[in-house]
């Protein structure tokens, strides 16, 4: 999505972390995928959450919406249960997310003032919860991949270094690390 360009580029420190980003984003899940993969596409959907911000502070909406995140959880779990992975594990991870973003939207209105940016706001509906979506999916499934191929995920140098972004709270990114380490493949 075009919007997402600058928003990336943004809410991302180094130049090689965008681009890692861009080159994840560019296509489906393959049938392989590494650590680095997970963590870029975490990275990518955290990044997202400036341009939640900025709807929701145009729009005066707040940032917690218990019944939307609700509906996150659930689409999470059965997204789980469709890749093969740990349902309760994966509901966890997704929480651990939302916290985080709540966080990052909260930091992000805090420093424009409860004022919008000047600058185009993308549509909530139309625009970014589909993207929003696509990343979930996306991250599920590389989960998945990567997981089968018997590699490790969580709390790692990799994770912390494509996992970096402006407003993202260091024990918000170490419980997203903790909770992914946690998610396993169903029984």
């Amino acid at each position: 999505m075009l919007w997402m360009k600058p928003i990336l580029a943004k809410a991302i420190r180094g130049g090689a972390v965008a681009l890692a980003l861009f080159v994840v984003a560019a296509g489906a899940p393959s049938a392989r995928a590494e650590p680095e993969d997970v963590y870029a596409a975490i990275g990518e959907r955290l990044s997202v959450m400036r341009a939640v911000a900025a709807w929701k502070v145009a729009r005066g909406a707040p940032v917690e919406d218990l019944d939307r995140e609700a509906v996150v959880l659930e689409k999470a779990t059965e997204s789980a249960g469709k890749q093969g992975l740990d349902a309760a594990s994966t509901r966890a991870f997704f929480q651990a997310q939302i916290t985080a973003a709540k966080a990052i939207q909260t930091c992000w209105i805090t420093r424009w003032n409860g004022m919008p940016p000047n600058e185009p706001t993308p549509d909530l509906v139309t625009e970014i919860r589909p993207e929003l979506i696509r990343l979930g999916a996306d991250i599920v499934a590389k989960i998945r991949f990567s997981l089968e191929a018997g590699q490790t995920l969580g709390p790692s140098t990799d994770f912390y270094g494509l996992v970096d972004l402006e407003c993202l709270p260091g024990p918000d990114r170490a419980a997203i690390a903790e909770a992914l380490s946690q998610v396993s493949l169903a029984d």
